[in-house]
């Protein structure tokens, strides 16, 4: 307080700012109603910090006006922990987008080889089905189940990765065959 003490609006803010507090104060002036504001201030180090103030009519016990009466808060920390906040509700409404895409992928995957398990072992019922057709049901269903149950590993992986336990190995794969199923 004892470097600002006696100091003019205008050397410690500048024209403009100075300008802008005198409006203010005169507005305060005409109008006897208090105003609030928020503003970043460069401080003499250096340092941004946000200051919210409250400017309002100060009056002496004959209800003469006599002054404005200033309180100014650095509310820096408050408005980095609100930031903060803000982008951790972002980040988790993305998780939750991001899950709810994943489990509406999920459910047609699983869906996908489910039909083809319950449809071929439908169609096995059948009477008058020949050997090879029966054979190549039984083929569909056994590539669908393995689809499905290599679609559950994969969910487990996911599962793993998150939870920093996944253990990549190396395997090699015929390249051909994979394309063709």
């Amino acid at each position: 307080s004892s470097e600002i003490a006696g100091l003019s609006e205008y050397e410690l803010f500048g024209k403009i700012k100075a300008e802008n507090y005198i409006r203010s104060d005169r507005k305060i002036f005409e109008m006897l109603l208090p105003e609030r504001s928020s503003e970043w201030i460069t401080l003499r180090n250096g340092d941004k910090r946000l200051f919210d103030t409250l400017k309002t009519p100060y009056f002496d016990s004959n209800k003469k006006l006599i002054g404005i009466i200033g309180i100014s808060r650095d509310i820096t920390e408050m408005e980095e922990t609100r930031q903060r906040l803000l982008l951790a509700k972002e980040k988790a409404e993305e998780s939750d987008r991001l899950k709810t895409a994943f489990l509406a992928n999920m459910s047609h995957e699983i869906r996908t080889p489910m039909n083809a398990i319950i449809g071929f072992s439908d169609l096995l019922a059948e009477e008058d089905l020949s050997i090879e057709d029966r054979n190549d049901f039984i083929s569909k269903i056994k590539t669908a189940g393995n689809s499905l149950m290599s679609l559950i590993n994969d969910i487990i992986d996911i599962a793993k990765i998150e939870a920093g336990q996944l253990k990549i190995t190396d395997t090699e794969i015929n390249l051909f065959l994979l394309m063709k199923e």
